[in-house]
């Protein structure tokens, strides 16, 4: 039950130092499967093209 509470609350520094650089590395794949996700979508979602217009079709242009 130690290894448990020192978990909790880390009562050494190498414990501190160590919760300290999990949480970096947790927020930094987050942070970069985030970014890489949207970069990914971007690549694979399909382009927009854009709509083309006859103006020579359209109501109320004079031919």
């Amino acid at each position: 039950m130690a290894a448990f509470s020192e978990i909790r609350s880390p009562t050494t520094r190498l414990a501190k130092v160590f919760s300290g650089l999990l949480a970096l590395l947790m927020f930094a794949l987050v942070s970069i499967s985030t970014v890489s996700g949207f970069l990914l979508y971007q690549i694979l979602r399909p382009a927009r093209n854009p709509a083309t217009f006859d103006l020579s079709v359209m109501m109320g242009h004079p031919a």
